[in-house]
């Protein structure tokens, strides 16, 4: 594989930013053909980099006709932030713009996938549930599936399990940044469970979960669980296995997530 980074203004954020891109290797694999994407979502704390820096994602995808997208998000929670960017509106819709650009993309929905890790997986699924034209299958690993429920545990154990750093406060402030103190989630487009009993009647990506046994916010994966196992007419499978809030379960999570992918082989 080939590995692009790119920098570049945003018109949405309204500053420069960053991504990374993985592309079949430029002297063996990369043709004009019509390439599958898979955006990949980072976490709280992270950055465009981590994906390729803690897993070896490289490796696993060096095979297929696939191009792989990180880019950059702050702690945004993937939102127009009340105080912040407009990171939404880059997501979906600055950042596949740039992808088609850059790459001959298929336009078919079967061949568009996105996966997050943490924040990245409510990311991840709140871009698939809203958009859901857009993608075939979507994956949250140790997804933050319950923002408010997250963001009203202000207990320093938990970040300390999450591998944050922060005063007890920390939380409530990111809530303030990204929403607004008084701004309630229920019933909008970053209300997860909502979304899937509204939109059941849609044709829904296929959704893949994945949280470890020692996860902190495993309560948080169980609840969107049991809620999308309640809807028979959405595809989704959780999967349960030992694994701490970390890279080395992540690693693991993407391993398994893309052998579930309709992937096309490299010529």
């Amino acid at each position: 594989m080939s590995l692009l980074h790119l920098d570049f203004k945003s018109t949405a954020l309204r500053h420069s930013t960053s991504l990374y891109a993985i592309i079949p290797e430029v002297t063996e694999n990369f043709s004009r053909d019509q390439y599958q994407v898979l955006y990949l979502l980072h976490g709280m704390g992270d950055d465009y980099t981590k994906w390729v820096r803690r897993t070896n994602i490289e490796q696993y995808v060096r095979n297929y006709q696939l191009v792989v997208i990180s880019a950059g998000f702050a702690n945004s929670f993937y939102t127009n932030m009340k105080h912040g960017d407009d990171y939404w509106t880059f997501l979906t819709e600055e950042l596949p713009s740039i992808t088609n650009k850059l790459f001959s993309i298929s336009h078919d929905r079967k061949d568009h996938f996105v996966a997050g890790m943490s924040m990245g997986g409510f990311g991840a699924f709140k871009w698939a549930l809203n958009k859901t034209e857009m993608f075939e299958v979507a994956g949250s690993f140790s997804g933050v599936l319950d923002p408010t429920a997250f963001f009203n545990d202000h207990d320093k154990g938990l970040l300390t399990a999450l591998h944050l750093t922060g005063s007890e406060h920390y939380l409530k402030d990111v809530y303030d940044q990204v929403w607004g103190r008084d701004t309630t989630l229920a019933g909008t487009k970053n209300d997860l469970p909502w979304l899937l009993t509204h939109q059941q009647d849609q044709e829904l990506p296929e959704l893949y979960q994945y949280c470890g046994t020692e996860d902190p916010i495993l309560q948080f994966n169980q609840k969107f669980a049991d809620t999308a196992d309640s809807i028979p007419s959405i595809h989704h499978d959780f999967y349960k296995s030992p694994g701490h809030h970390d890279w080395n379960y992540w690693d693991s999570c993407i391993h398994d997530f893309l052998e579930k992918l309709p992937l096309r082989m490299a010529n």
